[in-house]
């Protein structure tokens, strides 16, 4: 039997197919269930009871009465969706809520896991099915009543005893007063003098930042000014040993001091020995490009360090063949910046004397050094890394039998 014409309807649907986490459909029904019974009184009408759908290659449609349908009773809640699934079982019920103003839905986009309490209105009210006397007034024979009731005059008062001159008036007018000092007031301004102490929660201020002095600041606010000094945004944790660090001209961490101040010098190193030893490095022709082994670890190394540090390199490691090598500072986001052998960002033709290929030549080496800025840092760290350049065939070894070891050692800034 078809719904009756004036009754809104709302079409829920799966929208698309419903699946198991693989993309397998679901199998089974669905039950929508309202309210044991509901009407709509402008259309007679009266309803109750589920509605099953199965699911046909985990797809369904279904068309029910508004959950807000036009003299429906009760109105508003929520319809039930109890699943009753093959290939998925023990699923809880959850809700939907369909709504007049949304005639067509996807089952995704209503469904809730909670229910919604419907709202049912009172056809006759109970109150005026039995008489009820509110007042002794109200009955014809007060005398009678009060005889019946055993209440003899107890249910008279004089109004003068409540004169706003009388005794009870300035009873009651003491009685309000003292409750002001006592107790906290929910609304209005109020004094509260003392120490007040809360012993099962703390106070929950208002979602507002304080605007004059005296005021309480939330946690949130606190943090909040507590990242910003001045226009220099701050970042990290701060803790004992930690000291402020500038990151940019804007930005400061909280860092470990590094060197400097008579602590001793930091120090970070590198063993790499992931290398297959089977094949040569990538020619990477005229470019500079960081060295790898063929695992893809970066024959690099990190230090934490702040602007203005200087770091020294202690490499040790073998290599063989023809390309240029060179040690380089990297920025921060991990591209070479500072070429050891120029001291700077120019490219170098044929890379590190120390590390040219040729063995004609001998070789005067000491440690390289470079200086840190701001842009070469990433949370805290400073970056040196092997790179090299050229055609032809060569490596770096960085096999168990010939490990890849490169140390670094923060020397802290150049004293003033």
């Amino acid at each position: 039997m078809p719904l009756p014409a004036g009754v809104e309807t709302v079409t829920v649907s799966s929208g698309v197919p419903m699946t198991l986490p693989d993309g397998t459909w679901i199998q089974g029904k669905l039950t929508f269930t309202f309210v044991d019974l509901a009407t709509v009184a402008e259309d007679d009408f009266a309803f109750g009871g589920g509605v099953e759908v199965d699911l046909v290659d985990g797809e369904w449609s279904v068309t029910l009465v508004a959950n807000d349908a036009t003299g429906i009773n009760p109105s508003g809640g929520a319809y039930m969706v109890t699943p009753e699934f093959t290939n998925a079982p023990n699923w809880d019920p959850r809700y939907v809520q369909l709504l007049k103003a949304s005639p067509s839905v996807k089952f995704a986009d209503v469904v809730i896991p909670d229910p919604i309490a419907a709202t049912y209105t009172v056809l006759a009210d109970p109150s005026t099915l039995l008489a009820k006397a509110q007042n002794l007034a109200d009955v014809p024979d007060k005398a009678a009543a009060r005889t019946a009731l055993g209440l003899g005059s107890a249910a008279q008062q004089a109004t003068s005893a409540f004169d706003a001159s009388g005794a009870a008036a300035a009873a009651l007018a003491a009685a309000v007063g003292d409750a002001a000092s006592k107790y906290v007031a929910l609304t209005g301004n109020q004094v509260i003098l003392g120490e007040k102490t809360f012993n099962d929660a703390i106070p929950v201020l208002p979602a507002t930042n304080p605007a004059f002095d005296n005021q309480a600041a939330r946690k949130a606010y606190v943090d909040a000014m507590s990242a910003v000094v001045g226009a220099v945004t701050v970042s990290g944790a701060a803790s004992s040993g930690k000291v402020l660090t500038a990151t940019s001209s804007s930005a400061a961490t909280w860092q470990t001091p590094s060197g400097g101040g008579g602590s001793a010098d930091r120090t970070a190193r590198v063993r790499i020995v992931d290398d297959s030893l089977v094949a040569n490095w990538a020619e990477p022709g005229s470019t500079w490009t960081i060295a790898q082994t063929s695992a893809a670890t970066k024959l690099q190394c990190s230090i934490a360090a702040s602007a203005g540090d200087r770091i020294e390199l202690y490499p040790n490691f073998m290599r063989v063949g023809g390309f240029y090598m060179d040690w380089a500072l990297l920025d921060s986001a991990g591209a070479i910046a500072v070429f050891a052998s120029t001291e700077s960002a120019s490219q170098p033709p044929e890379g590190n004397p120390a590390l040219y290929p040729s063995l004609s030549f001998s070789y005067a080496t000491s440690a390289d050094e470079f200086t840190v800025g701001a842009e070469h840092l990433a949370g805290g760290l400073a970056t040196i890394a092997l790179v090299y350049r050229g055609t032809g065939s060569g490596r770096a070894y960085a096999h168990t039998s010939y490990p890849f070891r490169l140390r670094l050692k923060n020397i802290a800034a150049q004293p003033a």
